[in-house]
Order: structure tokens, then sequence, then C-alpha cells
């Protein structure tokens, strides 16, 4: 099981719209997740066949209790209604005592609700967190979402870096998250009865972990939501701390202006933002299809370990051309532009929203 995630500079651009947020590193994460394969029993309901329901309700309503019985009611041959009883019996809807029949729990369940429901085996995954064993909810249960080693490399070549130690599994936790008000909420469905657990291993989900220099504290950042991923900030809060030491024995200035005179601007100087942001005002000619960063990146972000460094330009006209140039691109993948997003885009390179004659689209 291979993990995808998007590149960090996304990650920092959504922290970042946050009016109250000062973020000041990304730490790019592997959390430990405890996957357990289970085996358990499940109630699956279908429609019932016209002459089975028949033979359900002439037992249990009608008290028609054997097959003679059941035969001269519906005017039919015997060996029909055995075997129609005979397939009732292998789903446990009907039981026999000598010659005489009557429905099982699930067959009255089956009578009362007008749908034929089985029991059969089923097989699926759970996932738990690995610090405290708490489930995770149904939206993590898409693709792509865990990994299976504890190395991992974003597609921007982010290197991720396993967060803490993990801790036993709860084994309790099974139960729990089976027979909880809320089970559809995890991604559990309602009839799944005498669990077995029949592996439990370890996987990681890949987050991004922005911290925050003020009230916020953290932001986490997974696929497995648009926004905010508050479930994993609850998992991470306490390593909040952990994590601001790690700022404080950091001082990333003199990295990035090592970086801006390699990258062949040495009379840039990186500036800290009233929200904590540090940005290099570039040329304009620095942006383009042929110049040293690509328009896209304009507004955006590089990152370097876990520091970050804002791309910016003073013309109020590229930054335009670079929310055109990146809605278009949304518009081909998606085939439409997602309003919220374009509304980001703008606020990320202070400009107005731009219409759609101005992006360039239909």
């Amino acid at each position: 099981m291979t993990a995808r995630i998007y590149p960090a500079r996304r990650a920092i651009e959504r922290a970042v719209s946050d009016p109250e947020a000062r973020p000041v590193r990304c730490f790019a994460v592997l959390l430990p997740v405890w996957r357990v394969e289970i085996r358990t029993m499940i109630k699956v309901g279908e429609p019932y066949e016209v002459f089975d329901q028949y033979l359900t309700r002439g037992i249990g309503d009608a008290h028609l209790t054997t097959i003679p019985e059941l035969a001269e009611f519906f005017a039919v041959e015997e060996s029909l209604v055995k075997r129609a009883v005979d397939f009732l019996e292998t789903l446990d809807h009907v039981k026999r005592s000598g010659t005489t029949l009557s429905l099982t729990g699930l067959g009255h369940e089956s009578a009362r609700d007008g749908v034929r429901y089985r029991i059969q085996e089923d097989h699926r995954y759970l996932y738990f967190d690995g610090y405290t064993s708490m489930p995770f909810p149904r939206a993590y249960y898409t693709g792509d979402l865990f990994h299976d080693d504890d190395s991992f490399d974003g597609r921007d070549g982010t290197r991720f870096s396993v967060l803490g130690s993990t801790a036993p599994f709860d084994h309790s936790q099974i139960d729990d998250v089976l027979t909880r008000a809320d089970r559809g909420d995890f991604n559990v469905p309602d009839g799944l009865h005498t669990p077995r657990a029949l592996h439990t291993g370890q996987c990681w989900l890949p987050a991004y972990l922005v911290l925050d220099g003020g009230s916020i504290g953290l932001q986490a950042f997974t696929r497995a939501t648009e926004g905010r991923d508050h479930h994993v900030e609850q998992v991470c809060a306490e390593v909040v701390d952990a994590l601001r030491a790690e700022d404080k024995r950091q001082s990333p200035l003199a990295d990035w202006q090592t970086w801006l005179t390699r990258s062949g601007f040495p009379d840039v100087r990186p500036q800290r933002l009233a929200n904590g942001i540090l940005r290099a005002t570039l040329p304009s000619d620095a942006f383009g299809d042929d110049k040293r960063f690509r328009l896209y990146q304009l507004g955006s972000f590089e990152v370097r370990n876990t520091s970050f460094l804002q791309l910016w330009c003073a013309e109020t006209t590229s930054r335009k051309a670079a929310v055109a140039e990146r809605a278009r691109s949304m518009a081909a993948r998606s085939r439409s532009i997602d309003d919220r997003e374009a509304e980001r885009l703008a606020e990320l390179l202070e400009v107005p929203p731009l219409t759609a004659d101005e992006i360039g689209i239909a």
C-alpha cells in the first residue's frame, strides 16, 4: 500500500488562509497507525423471491407449520414447497422440529421488514492511531492515504519522518468501535457481530503539521480532508511543545539568504511579515516559462527542511497572471473551478477575484 499526498507548499497555502494564523514551521511527518484485519459476521438484506416471502408469512402469520399445510394453502406441489423450505433453512430463516416448521429470529426479522436477511462472513480493515488506539473516522477509508513502511517521500521530494513512538495496540477498541452508536461515522456498517481480529499490523499516515506562533498552536493537513484535519490535530496535540522546541533551535534566515544567492538573487533579503511568514520579493522577470521560477511559484512557498519562504512580486499584474495560470490549471484537472479555491488563490496573492474572462476560460 503506497500513500499519496499533495506538495508541502499546498499545506502551507491552506494554513495561511486563516486570518488568525501565524505559521512558522511545516513538519512533514508519518503518524503511526494500527491496521487491524478483522473477520466478522454481517447481516445483509436483499429483495425476497415472491414465493419465499409467501412461505415465510404463511409460517409466521398464518401458522401453517408443515409442508403439506403450506402446499395445500398455496395450491402447489409439496416438492416445490420442500425445495423452498430447504433454501430458507440454509439462510437460517426456518427451523424444523420433526415435521413442524417455525421461523427463526432472523426469519421473523425478514418477515417483519419485508427484506430477506442473510448472515455472511465479512473481512475488513479498521484503522486506529498508534498513540491512543482511537479509531479513525470514515474519511480515512479512501484510497492511498496510508503507507506500508516508515520511509516515504512526497511527490515534491519532501522527506517525511516518523513522529514519536508507537504504543501497544489496545484490542478492546475493536469491540468499542463496533458497538458505539455512531459506528457508521467510523466506517463500520450496522449488523456486524462476532468480531475476530485476524492480524494487527502497522502502517503510517503522511501528514503536514504546521506549527503556529499564535493562538492556533497547530494546523494539520492530510488527504483525508480538504482543509484542516481536526482529527489529526487532536491526535498530535501533545507534540506541540516538542515542535516549538525544535523551532527555537533553528533560525532559517541564513539558510534562505544562501538559497536566494544560489538562485541568482544575492541582493534580495527575506522579510518577516506581521503574520510571521518569511517573504522574498523578486523582480517580475524572475517568473515565467523560461525564467528562474515558474509563474505558479509566485505567491506560493519554497520549503527547506521545516522552514518555508514565500516568493513574491510587487507588481499586481504579475500576481494576477499567476492566479489566472493556476486557475486554468485547476479547470483543466477538474473541468471546473471551485469558487472557494479561486477566492483563496486571489487572497493568497493579494489581488481581487478574477473574472472568467481574466482567467481566460469560457
